[in-house]
C-alpha cells in the first residue's frame, strides 16, 4: 500500500502540499483497497517493446471505490523522448474491461503542454478543464484492448520531443470491490521517411448539446466542413460516441453542393463493424475501417458546406439532458483518421493514376441494392457499368462530361440483386478501374 501510495503521489505531481481543491492521492482508498478481499487484481502488465523500436507507458491505476464516485474522468500529461525524429506506425492499447475509453492527443509544442499543467487533473465543466481544452490534436483512442496499425505507408508524424495528452475515462461497475482501472500502451516508432504519409485525426464535439424529453434527433456537420480551406480527406477509420440515452449514430457525407448524400458509417454495427446487430451499443460503438480509403471533400464551396455530418437519435428519460462528461449527461462526438494524400499502395483502384480518382461500392456486402461512388477530383468523361459473374449487365451509365466532386449510381435501383459476385466497371478519361462486390441476401 506504501509502495502503490508513494506511485500515486508521483502520477499526482508530486507536490509537498495540495490545496483543499486540488485532485490528490487518496491514501485511504489506496489502503481499503489492499485491505479489501473482495477488491479487484490489477491489469498485468504487458511485455515491453524492445527500446531500439518502441517504449511503453502507462496511465494508472486510477483507484474507483465501491459507492459514491463510482465514475471518473482523468487527464495526464506524458513527456516522451525519442532517439530519433520518429514515424509512428503501431500503437498497441491495454485497458482494463471496465474502462470506457482513453483518447490519446498530442499538444502542439511544450508551452501548450505547460498551459495545462503536469500531474493527474479532474475533467470537470465547472472549473474548465476538459479533454478538449488547449492546442492539442487526437493522436489515437481506444474502447477496448486494440493494437492500433496503420496502413502500410502511413505514420503518425510525432516530434522527437512530444507533448502527450491521455484522457481517460472510467467507470466501476461491480459494486462489490475496489477497482484499479490500468491503461498502457506500447508506442513503436523508426526514424521517419521522406515518402511517409502523414495520418492525421480529427474529433469533432457537439459541445451545445440540448436534449428535452422524449425521443430526439440532431445533425452535427464537422466545423472543418465550413473551413474556407477546400481540401481532399482521404478516410482510413471512423467511430461515434454517445451516453447512456444514445439509441443510433450514423454518419453521412455532405457534398459540395451542400447536400447530404451517403451514408458511410452504420451506428447499429458490432464493435468490429463485421455485422448488423440491429441497435446502438453506445458502450462498445462500431469501428469502420476503410482499407481502399474513403475520398470526402472538405470546406466551404459556394457558399456550401462539404464534408462529414453525423446523425444522432436518443431516447431521453430526464425533463432535460445536457452535454457533458458522465454517462448521466449525452455526448454527440465522433473522431476519424485520414490522409490529405493517398498512398501508393492503396488496392482500391488499379490504374496507375489513383490520386486523380476514388471509387468505391457502398455498402460492400450489400444487401438487394446500394451505390456505385465515385469522387473526381477534376471535370472528366465518365462511363460505368456493373455485370454480374456471368457477364449480364446490371447497370449502366452512358458516356457523360462530368464535374469535380463526388458522384453516385445506384445498384438494382431498389429492386431484388441476386446473391452473388458482382463486378463494377469505371471508365474515366479513358482510364479503367474495376471493383468486385458481393450481394450477401
Amino acid at each position: 500500500a506504501e509502495v502503490e501510495f508513494i506511485r500515486q503521489w508521483t502520477m499526482y505531481g508530486a507536490k509537498k502540499t495540495y490545496t483543499g481543491s486540488e485532485p490528490k492521492p487518496n491514501w485511504q482508498l489506496v489502503s481499503d483497497y489492499y485491505a479489501n478481499s473482495s477488491s479487484i487484481d490489477f491489469l498485468p502488465k504487458p511485455d515491453r517493446p524492445n527500446p531500439s523500436e518502441g517504449l511503453q507507458f502507462r496511465m494508472g491505476p486510477v483507484f474507483l471505490p465501491i459507492t459514491g464516485e463510482t465514475e471518473q474522468e482523468w487527464m495526464l500529461q506524458q513527456e516522451v523522448n525519442f532517439p530519433v525524429v520518429p514515424e509512428v506506425a503501431r500503437i498497441v492499447g491495454f485497458m482494463n474491461q471496465q474502462s470506457h475509453h482513453l483518447l490519446l492527443f498530442q499538444w502542439d509544442d511544450s508551452l501548450a503542454a505547460a498551459d495545462r499543467g503536469w500531474g493527474m487533473k479532474k475533467v470537470s465543466i465547472t472549473t474548465g478543464t476538459t479533454s478538449f481544452d488547449g492546442d492539442k490534436l487526437l493522436t489515437s483512442a481506444w474502447q477496448d484492448d486494440e493494437e492500433f496499425v496503420l496502413p502500410t505507408g502511413t505514420a503518425l508524424f510525432w516530434d522527437q520531443k512530444t507533448y502527450l495528452d491521455m484522457n481517460y475515462h472510467v467507470k466501476n461497475y461491480n459494486a462489490t470491490g475496489i477497482l484499479p482501472c490500468d491503461f498502457y500502451y506500447n508506442v513503436y516508432f523508426k526514424p521517419r521517411s521522406s515518402s511517409t504519409i502523414e495520418m492525421k485525426a480529427n474529433l469533432v464535439n457537439n459541445a451545445t448539446l440540448l436534449l428535452p424529453q422524449g425521443e430526439q434527433t440532431r445533425d452535427y456537420d464537422d466545423p472543418d466542413n465550413n473551413s474556407s480551406q477546400k481540401e481532399w480527406r482521404y478516410i482510413w477509420t471512423m467511430t461515434s460516441h454517445a451516453h447512456k440515452y444514445g439509441t443510433d449514430y450514423d454518419i453521412y457525407v455532405r457534398d459540395t453542393t451542400g447536400v447530404i448524400t451517403d451514408k458511410v458509417y452504420e451506428g447499429f454495427y458490432d464493435y468490429k463493424n463485421d455485422y448488423d446487430r440491429g441497435y446502438y451499443d453506445w458502450e462498445h460503438p462500431a469501428t469502420r475501417t476503410i482499407n481502399e480509403f474513403l475520398p470526402v471533400k472538405f470546406g466551404k464551396h459556394n457558399n456550401k458546406k462539404a464534408g462529414l455530418v453525423a446523425r444522432t437519435k436518443w431516447q431521453v428519460d430526464e425533463p432535460l439532458v445536457t452535454f457533458g462528461f458522465t454517462t448521466a449527461d449525452e455526448m454527440q462526438l465522433f473522431y476519424y483518421f485520414y490522409t490529405t494524400e493517398l498512398p501508393e499502395v492503396t488496392t482500391a483502384i488499379n490504374d496507375v493514376d489513383a490520386k486523380k480518382i476514388q471509387f468505391n461500392i457502398m455498402p460492400n456486402p450489400m444487401s438487394n441494392s446500394g451505390k456505385l461512388v465515385y469522387t473526381l477530383e477534376e471535370a472528366a468523361t465518365v462511363e460505368a457499368s456493373v455485370v454480374d459473374i456471368t457477364g449480364k449487365l446490371v447497370a449502366e451509365l452512358g458516356k457523360e462530361s462530368q464535374t469535380e466532386g463526388t458522384h453516385a449510381i445506384t445498384i438494382g435501383n431498389g429492386g431484388e440483386l441476386a446473391k452473388g459476385i458482382y463486378f463494377a466497371r469505371l471508365n474515366v478519361n479513358g482510364n479503367i478501374y474495376t471493383k468486385k462486390f458481393v450481394v450477401a441476401d
